[in-house]
């Protein structure tokens, strides 16, 4: 019989560091979380010290690799946090903190990077991708506004990438971060020369882009000696957290869309061609490559930990969370997510976080509940852009922290009136992350355990919801003008 081999999987997200060891059937033999903190500099600026993932993993690697399972495992494999960028110099050290993908400083550049994409270089695709938090703007920050910073940039990476480089010492990329970094050239899937010359950046910083199951390198022999390995173990490329999630929701069942219910609001597609909204990412893996399109929304989940946590200070979810279908069609509270700016309806950084038609009468049920719908609202207007997809879906898979919530789900399932699925099992990037690396193994995945939770629609409810997500979009689009006053007033 053949010996079991195991696969490693990284997940570096926002605030937690995730490590699963599995096998070929997903059957788990370690799991992780653990927690961490970017520095938030003002309103604005968030950065991280790339040491601080690495201090976090070591600590993890000694512990693991301390298990009896220890000599089975034959490789590793990250995804992480997309957009991230990290700056490093001559000896591959840290120029400076890196920026992260929620960062909002180039929020006053990002129109005039727009129109140059578009008008100068003729790319829609990255016109239409660049954001606040994009790796180009950031690094256009850099060259503006730390000059010295940049003259001792050599290369740059992202986060994925720089855990790969602690582990093999070599910087390599693949095609999603590499697709959505807007660095590259969508149609010919490759770094833009023209872009590089443009903006006035060594085209020479960006590493080697390769596929997702491909091998970086070979655990570095500090490593191999300090856990006393039998055996040499290959480091996999990986992939972004939200392309790893829509491999590991594939495993277990169809997935015409999903739901990632995080830090953000994520909504997840497959698309044959590129699309004219949102990211597009190229995800190469195996001999499979689909262009995964991506909306989202930058506080999804944290609008809902920043309404418990900050606002009512009770940390007793469930309980908040109770709602009939009479005090769903009486509430009239609407409430619009967007803490942190908006990305992809209006492009535009300014707009904020609302609620719209407070009354004397309202109570705290009334507010949870228009958190949960206006973050599902925003959900489905950035659905209903994709691809122009503005027919009702019938499946939907919800996966991440918010799919904890039943009555969250079930608040899903009443708006986009589909059958909503949620995972026995944890499915989540870091499941992705350990099956690109089976993949690259050679290793047949075989699920086992395919159980899964059904939310049905209320058809009580279909009209209700209707009305009220009309209502929201009226509403969204008058914040959204009144967001572009104040900040026009503001510049005078």
């Amino acid at each position: 019989m053949c010996e079991k081999k195991l696969m490693l999987g990284i997940d570096i997200g926002t605030s937690s560091i995730k490590i699963s060891v599995v096998d070929n059937n997903l059957k788990e033999y370690y799991f992780n979380s653990i927690k961490y903190e970017y520095e938030t500099i003002n309103n604005e600026w968030t950065e991280i010290n790339p040491n601080v993932w690495k201090e976090l993993l070591i600590n993890e690697l000694d512990k693991i690799f301390q298990c009896s399972f220890a000599d089975k495992i034959s490789g590793i494999c990250p995804t992480a946090q997309m957009h991230t960028l990290i700056f490093l110099d001559e000896n591959d050290l840290p120029v400076r903190n890196a920026i992260m993908w929620n960062d909002r400083r180039t929020k006053q550049s990002i129109e005039s990077l727009k129109k140059a994409l578009l008008n100068d270089l003729n790319l829609i695709h990255n016109s239409n991708l660049i954001s606040t938090g994009s790796p180009l703007a950031n690094l256009l920050w850099v060259k503006e506004v730390e000059k010295e910073n940049f003259r001792r940039i050599k290369k740059v990476c992202m986060c994925k990438d720089y855990i790969n480089y602690i582990f093999t010492g070599n910087i390599v990329t693949d095609y999603c971060d590499a697709s959505t970094s807007c660095f590259m050239d969508l149609d010919k899937k490759e770094w833009s020369e023209e872009i590089a010359n443009y903006f006035g950046y060594d085209i020479d910083i960006l590493p080697k882009i390769q596929k997702s199951t491909d091998i970086v390198g070979i655990l570095k022999d500090e490593f191999f000696k300090k856990y006393s390995l039998g055996k040499s173990i290959p480091v996999y490329t990986g992939t972004g957290d939200n392309a790893a999630t829509v491999l590991a929701v594939k495993s277990f069942g169809e997935s015409s869309l999903v739901l990632s219910l995080g830090t953000s609001g994520v909504v997840l597609t497959e698309s044959d061609d590129l699309s004219f909204y949102g990211k597009n990412i190229l995800f190469n893996y195996g001999n499979e490559n689909p262009i995964i399109s991506q909306l989202s929304l930058s506080t999804g989940g944290k609008s809902v930990d920043w309404w418990f946590n900050n606002i009512l200070d009770t940390s007793e979810y469930d309980k908040e969370q109770t709602f009939t279908a009479e005090k769903i069609k009486k509430n009239e509270v609407i409430f619009l997510p967007f803490l942190s700016g908006e990305k992809y309806l209006f492009k535009n950084p300014n707009l904020s976080g609302t609620f719209f038609n407070l009354q004397l009468g309202s109570d705290r049920f009334d507010l949870n509940l228009a958190v949960l719908e206006g973050i599902t609202f925003a959900l489905k207007a950035l659905y209903n852009i994709s691809s122009d997809k503005t027919k009702d879906v019938e499946n939907l898979y919800v996966i991440g922290g918010g799919a904890k919530s039943e009555s969250w789900l079930k608040i899903i399932a009443d708006i986009f009136q589909a059958n909503v699925y949620r995972f026995n099992k944890k499915i989540e990037a870091v499941t992705g992350a350990c099956i690109i690396g089976l993949i690259g193994l050679q290793e047949e995945i075989c699920v086992s355990n395919k159980s899964k939770v059904l939310f049905h629609p209320d058809k009580h409810l279909r009209d209700h919801y209707f009305s009220k997500f009309e209502e929201f979009n009226f509403v969204l689009e008058k914040m959204n003008n009144i967001a572009k006053e104040v900040f026009e007033m503001k510049q005078q």
